[in-house]
């Protein structure tokens, strides 16, 4: 890790910050490691991104011009101010600057369909159609240059046409779900004897649809990431944003971006009927950044419409410990317990409780319940770790802590608590590791920030 004082050690605690999130923070940092260094331009790119994504695209546009200027020659950066201003609703603006970045350079693929998928958003079918036309002859192994010419002969009602180009898509790029779903529409176009089928709303939000359920199976298969991307853009088709959004909001929280989560989770909870789901989200998604309060408020609606939902119970009883509301937080768990006496997780958490108000009989006789019941549950070998650590006996807490990580390798607080007991039993090298771990989870915290610096000078 770069030193304290170094523009780059900002910069990375930036980038930590931006991808768990945490916006305002990543912003401080990034603005930091410029002062150090004003020529920097990875920062202005990761703070022009940051505007970006909190919509604030007036001044992403003006970064991204200083980065034009800044680096003439670089073939991302017009790109990202089209998009931008794309984004801003300036489409004309968009179309142009995006038309240069294609007669810049002609093999760019990204670019020409990117402008073709907006010329064909506009209805300038010609346009579009002359633009990847002038594409095949330059590349004519982008799969992508004739799925977009299939869309256009679709919306020309020319069917057999659009099914040719989809083909062709699919010889090239035989898993391609857009040219599948082209191919699909058209035939029901053709079975139905009405070419105005292939190319009416409806039809829009059937693809729409279908593309969600793509999603959603990327989601079930763990491909977090390529799911993450489809979503976003299904955000944006109003057919299906609610669903997409509440799934966008789980991918996030599948790979640790709580605060990403939040953000979606909380918009979505501000509408008249917030789904249970949604509620419950949104409080484990407060819970894990520290907003408790809203946690405790999203929880209890969550429970008003499911009395008997367990995993809220054990959310909202954590809130109300952490808010030292301690009779409520006893009294959420042990219902939980009575709602389901055979999950250890409750039992892991009250058992916390009691050690950290002094009651340590009592707490290791609830712990030693919830160990029979399952010896094996990352919540109750984390609160075991962290009972025998207050207890200054590091080498039997450093057992069930590394038990726990490679259960529950996402959870922040058993790399921290691992990393301190490795520390304690002078293993620097392996504790570094561990609040690495750590701090790769949650960037925000200062605490494990300190402790890899201080270890690392070592």
């Amino acid at each position: 890790m770069a030193q304290p004082s170094s523009f780059l050690y900002h910069y990375r605690h930036g980038l930590n910050l931006f991808q768990s999130g945490h916006y305002e923070e990543a912003l401080s940092a990034l603005k930091n490691a410029l002062l150090m260094e004003p020529n920097f331009p990875d920062a202005y790119v990761a703070i022009a991104k940051i505007h970006d994504e909190l919509g604030n695209y007036e001044d992403s546009i003006s970064l991204y011009k200083k980065l034009e200027r800044m680096l003439p020659n670089d073939q991302e950066i017009p790109k990202r101010l089209a998009a931008a201003y794309e984004r801003s609703g300036d489409k004309k603006r968009a179309v142009r600057k995006m038309r240069q970045v294609v007669r810049t350079n002609p093999n760019d693929t990204q670019a020409r369909c990117q402008l073709a998928r907006w010329l064909i958003g506009d209805r300038k079918m010609r346009a579009a159609d002359s633009l990847l036309r002038k594409g095949i002859r330059v590349v004519g192994t982008c799969a992508e240059f004739y799925l977009l010419m299939g869309e256009i002969r679709r919306y020309q009602k020319k069917l057999e046409m659009a099914q040719e180009y989809y083909e062709q898509c699919l010889e090239i790029d035989p898993d391609h779900s857009g040219a599948k779903r082209g191919i699909s529409q058209v035939i029901r176009a053709m079975d139905a004897g009405d070419a105005s089928v292939a190319s009416d709303p409806d039809s829009e939000e059937t693809e729409s649809q279908e593309e969600l359920v793509e999603a959603a199976q990327l989601f079930t298969d763990g491909k977090y990431d390529v799911a993450i991307v489809k979503l976003q853009t299904l955000r944006e088709k109003r057919a299906v944003r609610r669903q997409a959004s509440i799934l966008l909001g789980l991918a996030y929280v599948r790979k640790s971006l709580f605060k990403r989560a939040r953000d979606i989770f909380y918009d979505l909870a501000n509408t008249m009927r917030p789904e249970t789901l949604v509620l419950f989200n949104l409080g484990l998604t407060c819970n894990r950044i520290g907003e408790y309060e809203v946690a405790i408020r999203g929880l209890t609606e969550a429970l008003e419409a499911d009395p008997e939902y367990y995993e809220a119970l054990l959310e909202l009883g954590f809130a109300y410990q952490r808010t030292d509301d301690i009779k409520k937080a006893r009294e959420t768990y042990l219902r939980a317990i009575r709602l389901t006496a055979s999950d250890p997780r409750a039992y892991a958490l009250i058992a916390r409780l009691e050690y950290d108000l002094k009651h340590k009989k009592q707490a290791e006789q609830i712990l030693m319940r919830g160990l029979q019941i399952d010896s094996r549950s990352p919540e109750l070998l984390l609160t075991q770790g962290y009972i025998l650590l207050k207890e200054k006996q590091p080498q039997r807490a450093v057992g069930p802590l590394q038990q726990c990580v490679k259960l529950a390798p996402n959870s922040f607080e058993a790399h921290k608590n691992l990393g301190h007991v490795l520390e304690l039993l002078g293993n620097t090298v392996a504790a570094a590791k561990s609040y690495r771990a750590a701090y790769q989870l949650n960037p925000s915290d200062e605490d494990c920030r300190l402790r890899i610096e201080r270890l690392e000078s070592l």
